[in-house]
């Protein structure tokens, strides 16, 4: 996996299930306004949008996503000016 980083969390193991603040197939519109960043680039898309409210919820996101070979892209307040929160069409 060259160019890929690959974390490992051996804390609690794997996450059957996709957690709660985990939206699965979100409509665009819904998620519009996480599509994109201050560099007025944006996606036209994704597969699942999550906002976790504690680390706990974080690391399960992260674990289910881990677990079906997903890529993410982990966004701040998107206040950003070179397209670093936008997500990637690949």
């Amino acid at each position: 996996m060259t160019g890929l980083l690959e974390a490992r969390d051996l804390t609690n193991g794997s996450v059957a299930t996709a957690p709660a603040c985990l939206q699965l197939a979100p409509v665009p519109a819904v998620v519009a306004d996480l599509l994109h960043d201050e560099s007025r680039m944006m996606a036209a898309g994704v597969a699942s949008a999550a906002q976790p409210g504690t680390l706990d919820e974080l690391r399960m996101v992260l674990r289910w996503h881990a677990a079906h070979g997903h890529r993410i892209t982990v966004s701040g307040a998107r206040t950003g000016v070179v397209g670093g929160a936008v997500p990637d069409a690949s």
